[in-house]
């Protein structure tokens, strides 16, 4: 499934549904003027746009547009990346407009420092149990990555932090055998950002993306053991303290959030698995076993004491 490539056209008709199931799908179609401006819609809801030079999926606020990667993307990539995690960043950001503070839609405006662990932490999550219920394993944080980071921590070198990532990329695929060796030096660069000296022995790890989804993870993990909380991961722009804040002043109700439904994810991919794996075609409509948690059961909105009492982050 990694190999079986899809056309942006492809994945454009995908993502349209996805947002259309929402009743998120504008009526007007982007173009590359209405992008470089930053104009919206005048329905106000989101398109999907194939963009030329994009590499990643990518939401732009400003024009209320998910941008398409022009290269060809696998099937994997398409329901959790796009379909999942682009679709939960456009939730957080009705929920916030949602909210009736403008400001908040800019975390660099108001949200308050660290106000991407929700953002992020939360569009991670849903992604990973799309990747779980769909292809039964989830998106962890790169292991040979990893690996070197346990190295440095330990008082290795960047020496021995290449060797560590290489070895474990080798043992796990031997046929990146070629390639291995450049991703390595350059990977295992980014643990010595913070020093010109690679002797450095210096046992402290700079952020990273992968820090960083580590401690999103664990943020997201205790406010997912309290049902009255749950619903924090579905805003953007806030940190824990904001939130606390906003609760307090009756500015957020977390019981009136929009909830993501991965049904919807789910049903393309009964539908068009027939053409990756052996399995037959299924057009028999699909519900998903969190749907009705999801869609239906709104948790309690929280006190700011339950945030207090429950949560020591």
């Amino acid at each position: 499934m990694e190999d079986a490539s899809i056309e942006p056209e492809e994945i454009k008709i995908y993502l349209d549904r996805i947002l259309s199931e929402y009743g998120l799908l504008s009526d007007y179609p982007a173009d590359q003027e209405q992008v470089d401006n930053n104009i919206k819609p005048t329905d106000n809801k989101w398109r999907c746009y194939i963009k030329p030079n994009q590499s990643v999926f990518e939401i732009d606020s400003k024009s209320k547009t998910l941008f398409i990667p022009i290269k060809k993307r696998s099937i994997i990539d398409v329901l959790t990346k796009g379909a999942t995690h682009e679709i939960i960043h456009i939730l957080q950001r009705e929920n916030t407009a949602e909210i009736g503070l403008p400001l908040y839609t800019n975390p660099q405006q108001m949200g308050g420092d660290r106000s991407d662990l929700f953002q992020e932490g939360g569009a991670m999550y849903y992604q990973d149990q799309a990747s779980q219920e769909l292809f039964g394993f989830a998106s962890p944080p790169g292991p040979h990555y990893l690996r070197a980071m346990a190295v440095k921590q330990a008082g290795g070198d960047y020496l021995a932090c290449v060797k560590a990532y290489y070895e474990n990329t080798i043992s796990v695929n031997p046929k990146k055998g070629k390639l291995a060796p450049k991703t390595a030096i350059s990977s295992a660069r980014r643990l010595f950002r913070n020093s010109i000296n690679f002797n450095n022995n210096d046992r402290s790890i700079p952020s990273t993306k992968d820090t960083v989804y580590l401690e999103q993870k664990a943020v997201v993990e205790e406010i997912l053991k309290y049902s009255e909380l749950q619903n924090l991961i579905l805003v953007s722009g806030i940190n824990l303290e904001t939130a606390k804040e906003m609760i307090h002043f009756g500015l957020l109700d977390l019981s009136k959030l929009r909830t993501p439904d991965l049904s919807y994810v789910q049903k393309i991919w009964e539908e068009e698995k027939h053409k990756y794996t052996l399995d037959p075609p299924n057009t028999e409509p699909v519900s998903s076993p969190n749907s009705e948690e999801t869609s239906e059961q709104t948790p309690p909105s929280p006190t700011t004491q339950t945030i207090d009492k429950k949560l020591k982050l």
